[in-house]
């Protein structure tokens, strides 16, 4: 599936690097992220962000 994506990244004409940095991104952010039930029990949330969740 990783080679097929590759290829067809390379001959979309997009840069694999790219791809690659989007990933980490996009991976980075799903580590970083939390259940808004944890977020909303936790004293320290703002009324604001409560608000907003």
């Amino acid at each position: 599936v990783l080679g097929a994506t590759s290829l067809l990244a390379l001959l979309a004409g997009c840069e694999v690097g790219y791809y690659l940095q989007a990933t980490r991104g996009q991976l980075q952010l799903m580590r970083a992220s939390k259940p808004v039930n944890a977020v909303l029990a936790d004293s320290a949330t703002s009324s604001e962000l409560r608000s907003k969740l």
